[in-house]
C-alpha cells in the first residue's frame, strides 16, 4: 500500500523513499570493502519489504536500544543542517511509536534513524533512500538479509547516480509528530541542532 501522487497530471503509486526511473534492483545486500569494522549494505525492495526487515533488524539488537534520529534540516552548498535526537528506548515501545506513524517513516525522504545494541556497539541505519547500512561483523545479520529473501551481489545502489526523494503531504509536520511520539516513549533523550 504505497502513497499515491499526481504529476503532471499522471497517477503514480509511491512506494519508496526514493525514486529513480528504470531502477528496479530485485532486494540484495553486499559487504563493503572499504570500511576495516565490517559494514554490509541492503536494499530490501518496496516499502513492505523494508519494514519487514527493519523489523528482523531491530528485533536482533534486543529489547533494549539506542537511537539516533537525524531530520535533515536544510541543504545548502556548504553543509547539511541535520537536528539529531538521540537517546534508549525498549523495542516494544519503539514498535508502538513507529507503528502508529509508519505510513510517514516508511515513506519519508526527511530523516535517517540508527538504531544499536548498547552493550556491543553494533547498529544499523536505515537512510533516507530506504537503504540498510549494517555496522556489525556478526553473521547473525547476514543470515537476517538471506532469510529476507536478499541475494548477495554487487550492484549499484538507488543513490548512486541521480534520483528523487519522496515526501508525503504534510511531511515537516508528520514528522514532528512522530519524534514526540518517540520522545514520549523513550527511556531518556537529548536533542541538537548541526550545522
Amino acid at each position: 500500500s504505497g502513497w499515491l501522487i499526481l504529476v503532471f497530471g499522471r497517477e503514480y503509486t509511491m512506494v519508496n523513499k526514493a525514486e529513480l526511473r528504470g531502477y528496479s534492483e530485485e532486494p540484495f545486500f553486499k559487504t563493503d570493502k572499504d570500511y576495516d569494522q565490517g559494514r554490509i549494505i541492503a536494499w530490501a525492495g518496496d516499502v513492505e519489504r523494508q519494514a519487514q526487515l527493519f523489523w528482523s533488524l531491530a528485533e536482533a539488537l534486543g529489547e533494549r536500544i539506542d537511537y539516533l534520529l537525524k531530520v535533515e534540516l536544510d541543504v545548502n552548498e556548504k553543509a547539511s543542517q541535520w537536528r539529531r535526537i538521540f537517546g534508549n528506548i525498549l523495542l516494544s515501545d519503539l514498535k508502538v511509536a513507529i507503528k502508529s506513524h509508519d505510513e510517514l517513516f516508511f515513506h519519508d525522504s526527511g530523516f535517517q534513524i540508527c538504531l544499536r545494541k548498547p552493550d556491543s556497539g553494533e547498529y544499523f541505519a536505515y537512510d533516507e533512500h530506504g537503504i540498510f547500512w549494517i555496522y556489525s561483523n556478526d553473521e547473525c545479520f547476514i543470515k537476517i538479509l538471506k532469510e529476507s529473501g536478499l541475494s548477495e551481489r554487487e550492484t549499484q545502489l538507488i543513490c548512486d547516480s541521480s534520483h528523487w526523494h519522496i515526501r508525503p503531504n504534510n511531511a515537516e509536520y508528520r514528522l514532528e509528530q512522530f519524534i514526540q511520539t518517540l520522545i514520549k516513549f523513550s527511556q531518556y533523550n537529548e536533542c541538537e541542532d548541526t550545522g
